[in-house]
């Protein structure tokens, strides 16, 4: 493995950063990490001013074993794990129309790392460039939400009618926000996120090591 003095890509004074390394015992591996997260995730770092302990939590496949990796997400083809097809584009096509994207296309995230660890092993979410995002104030997972109202009410998945009823029952009425992640975070809501790729660190992981990470984000 190479030495720190080779890896510099960012621009902090290494120095710095093997004073830190000493001070909290960091593992060589991590501090890479972290370096990459300073250069790839400004505009995530910007707006979210506490990402170590106000994060967004992902959870992740069981086959996933490694403490920190870095993702692509599908953006066009994205086949749902829960919610049946018909419904996943008729959703994308509301959220098109009147936010500008197709929302059910991205990766899902949330402030609850309850809630991520129903998807699998929760890691802590760095996005990589730009990104966009939707939220909602008053629905915390759009599928379920879907799910339990029709149930409730007799529909079928299959039922044409009842996907518009839907829109104009709950989605169109929904307080939706493509702003103000702070706000997203606290509600501990689902936020469909749109980007590139993102770095993961497993929150044990991250959380063994936190103090000498925050000192890494400060530099």
């Amino acid at each position: 493995m190479k030495s720190l003095e080779f890896v510099n890509e960012t621009e902090v004074n290494m120095d710095n950063v093997a004073q830190i390394q000493n001070m909290f015992d960091l593992p060589t591996l991590l501090i890479y990490n972290i370096l990459d997260i300073k250069k790839d995730c400004q505009p995530y770092l910007n707006e979210n001013k506490d990402p170590l302990y106000s994060p967004l939590y992902r959870g992740l496949g069981k086959k996933i074993s490694d403490p920190m990796v870095t993702k692509t997400v599908r953006l066009d083809d994205r086949k749902p794990s829960d919610t049946p097809q018909q419904l996943h584009d008729v959703f994308n096509s509301y959220f098109t129309k009147h936010h500008g994207h197709p929302f059910r296309n991205a990766m899902f995230v949330s402030g609850s790392d309850i809630e991520a660890s129903g998807y699998g092993k929760v890691y802590k979410i760095f996005p990589i460039g730009d990104y966009n995002y939707v939220w909602s104030s008053d629905i915390d997972d759009l599928w379920m939400t879907f799910d339990n109202w029709t149930a409730e009410e007799g529909y079928r998945y299959d039922d044409n009618n009842e996907y518009l009823s839907f829109l104009n029952e709950v989605v169109k009425k929904a307080q939706w926000h493509t702003d103000n992640l702070k706000a997203a975070i606290d509600s501990k809501h689902e936020i469909m996120m749109r980007c590139g790729s993102y770095h993961a660190i497993d929150e044990r992981f991250l959380n063994k090591h936190i103090e000498g990470i925050e000192a890494l984000l400060e530099l």
